[in-house]
């Protein structure tokens, strides 16, 4: 919960990734600020993440808006049959998958690049890493309990809630400024800033945002300390 930015895309170039790389490092170095590269070979059974699967029923509005598809072959006391899916090379073998009733998973050998920025002790990071083999933002992830197993994502999402609005700002400048290196498919900013570059509008939406999390954050602090829990809302107890 909280204001974010989301995008998707593909970078123009294999050169074209070289010289964001190159750019964003040195704009991190004059800024001073946390950044590390990403240069490394992803292998193992790849299960794709990048818009598949509904935890609801969406409604006929959201699934024609969306393009959301629905597979009965995959409905089970545990999933209602509807995914969405992205446009990638795994799109037609994951809809062939679906089909049958079972979840998509390929094998995958292919090099991630790209880099890594923190703006703010409060922003999340902003990362910029691409799939060598499709030039996708891609995001390729392991864990300790599935060892051989890369968990994938397309695409990226950095929110900047905590960290206020002249950091959003900044996000969004830095992501403005990848365009020239990225066709984006998708930038969707919560605050609406990015693509309207009003700035009153977007104050207001971080201020109602901080608004509705405060009252709910309240909520549950009060929920939780009657059960011996703690919350914790932006890095505040």
């Amino acid at each position: 919960m909280g204001i974010t930015i989301h995008y998707r895309g593909k970078a123009k170039s294999l050169q074209a990734i070289d010289s964001l790389i190159e750019t964003l490092e040195c704009l991190a170095k004059e800024s001073r600020w946390e950044y590390w590269l990403i240069d490394e070979t992803v292998r193992g059974k790849f299960i794709p993440s990048w818009g598949i699967g509904y935890g609801y029923i969406p409604s006929q509005e959201q699934i024609k808006r969306e393009g959301i598809e629905f597979f009965p072959k995959m409905v089970s006391p545990e999933c209602n049959g509807y995914f969405q899916i992205h446009d990638t090379e795994y799109a037609k073998e994951a809809r062939r998958s679906l089909r049958k009733g079972i979840p998509p998973v390929f094998p995958v050998e292919t090099k991630r690049k790209g880099i890594c920025l923190n703006l703010h002790s409060r922003c999340e990071t902003l990362e910029f890493t691409f799939d060598l083999g499709t030039l996708e933002l891609a995001h390729y992830e392991t864990r300790e309990h599935s060892p051989g197993v890369i968990y994938g994502y397309n695409g990226f999402f950095c929110k900047t809630e905590y960290a206020g609005f002249e950091i959003h700002r900044m996000v969004c400048k830095i992501i403005k400024m990848a365009e020239r290196y990225i066709d984006f498919s998708d930038i969707c900013d919560e605050a609406g800033f990015y693509h309207s570059r009003d700035e009153e509008g977007a104050r207001r939406a971080f201020g109602d945002s901080a608004v509705t999390i405060e009252r709910l954050g309240s909520q549950l602090k009060k929920a939780a300390h009657k059960l011996g829990f703690t919350v914790i809302i932006g890095g505040k107890r």
